[in-house]
């Protein structure tokens, strides 16, 4: 991709806009600064000029917390105070990720930098939204540059867990005692926080967010976005798909006509729910929505099956990656026993199911009993929801095909391979 760039003096925190050459759209916006103490791996050489990423440095961190120069917007929430330590918090992420340490009580807050220039990245108005709920970390404040989100601070939960690995821990020991096993319990909180998280988004009136109904329109674009992925697909990778085995599968998106439209997550897996051991609770975290989607559908409404799509679709790679370590294949061999639907494979099903099923049912035992109206109905049923969300996972799966084909090669076997199962029993 062609880009060119340009650099814009903010009193001292530099600004670096990154172009596409052939657009003219802005693609990228970075804060910079130029520090003596930069640390290794945040050096960044642009336009002939020498800077530091500025969320690494202490210079720009004070700014920060006690005020940037006007050009920046800030939306503060509580008091930080001194910061006495800086550290990266983790290393390989797209954003720049670092943990604070207050000086006074030593707390530790969470940095998280932007890098996309994304109008449509909600992130620091679902904190702003639901933090107060306890559905997510606490925000203490996010800050804006040109209205476009640049970054937020977050108070650091201790003692935290990736949700996932309790279920990737239950599909191991399902394969060692060939017996489906799994948390319950676990997995009906996870269905509570989703339905919680749904129920106020439900009632959010913000130019943000809102709630519509779902018409033939948006149901077009839903099918165009799926053709996109499709094509592209075929363009970056040697797939081939069976187009009429998937459309016939699809038409389940037209039952959604006249039901609510809300602000989703748009990128929910159990990845992005945390759970601390300290407090029993869980945390929504990553509202930036999916990054591959097109830019145009990025700030679609959807319904709230998509995100339970999503979360569902997850256990396909936590089933893949627990039959693959446990074995000991490689992902191309791995990927053929999925192709094959071999009795490995049979198995992890049977627990994808299981979960599935425990899931939808808390989820549906939540919505019943709270008389809510996000679905569109006075009451549902597990396997009424299983309807709905069927054609959103595959295509989810669709999108996983397309993004792991553009950006992850490594991993489209895995897409792909649980992409043909999943259809071969749908």
């Amino acid at each position: 991709m062609d880009y060119s760039c340009k650099i814009f003096d903010a009193d001292g925190v530099f600004l670096c806009f990154v172009y596409n050459r052939p657009s003219g759209d802005i693609e990228y916006i970075i804060p910079l600064i130029r520090s003596k103490n930069c640390p290794n791996g945040y050096d960044f050489y642009v336009c002939n000029q020498s800077f530091c990423e500025a969320e690494a440095t202490s210079e720009f961190v004070e700014t920060l917390i006690h005020g940037l120069p006007r050009v920046f917007k800030r939306r503060v929430f509580s008091v930080v105070g001194e910061i006495s330590e800086i550290k990266p918090f983790a290393i390989d992420s797209t954003n720049p990720l670092f943990t604070l340490v207050s000086k006074q009580t030593g707390k530790e807050y969470v940095l998280k930098g932007y890098r996309k220039y994304d109008p449509y990245n909600f992130e620091p108005n679902f904190y702003e939204y639901l933090s107060p709920l306890g559905l997510t970390p606490p925000l203490v404040m996010s800050y804006y540059c040109c209205d476009v989100a640049l970054g937020l601070l977050t108070r650091k939960i201790s003692n935290t867990v990736d949700s996932g690995s309790f279920l990737y821990a239950s599909a191991l020991k399902s394969i060692k005692l060939r017996s489906v096993c799994f948390p319950t319990s676990f997995i009906k909180n996870i269905a509570k926080l989703i339905f919680m998280f749904h129920k106020r988004m439900f009632l959010c009136r913000f130019p943000w967010c809102g709630v519509g109904s779902i018409n033939r329109v948006d149901v077009k674009k839903w099918l165009k976005r799926i053709k996109f992925y499709m094509k592209n697909i075929k363009n970056y990778s040697n797939i081939r798909l069976k187009k009429p085995n998937i459309w016939s599968k699809l038409n389940g998106l037209y039952d959604m006509m006249g039901k609510p439209k809300i602000r989703i997550h748009q990128d929910l897996h159990f990845s992005q729910i945390l759970y601390s051991t300290g407090e029993k609770k869980f945390y929504i975290i990553d509202f930036e929505g999916e990054p591959g989607r097109p830019y145009s559908h990025k700030g679609l409404l959807e319904p709230p099956v998509r995100d339970l799509a999503t979360v569902l679709r997850a256990l396909d790679y936590i089933a893949f990656f627990a039959l693959k370590n446990h074995y000991g294949y490689s992902i191309r061999e791995a990927a053929q026993l999925f192709i094959e639907g071999s009795p490995y494979v049979e198995l992890l099903s049977k627990w994808a199911e299981s979960v599935s099923k425990i899931f939808l049912e808390e989820y549906a035992s939540e919505y019943n009993k709270q008389g809510s109206k996000l679905l569109g109905e006075h009451r549902v049923d597990w396997k009424t929801l299983k309807i709905w969300v069927n054609p959103w996972i595959l295509e989810r799966a669709l999108y996983e095909v397309y993004y792991e084909a553009l950006y992850r090669e490594k991993m489209i076997d895995v897409a792909y391979s649980t992409l043909l199962y999943r259809l071969s029993r749908f």
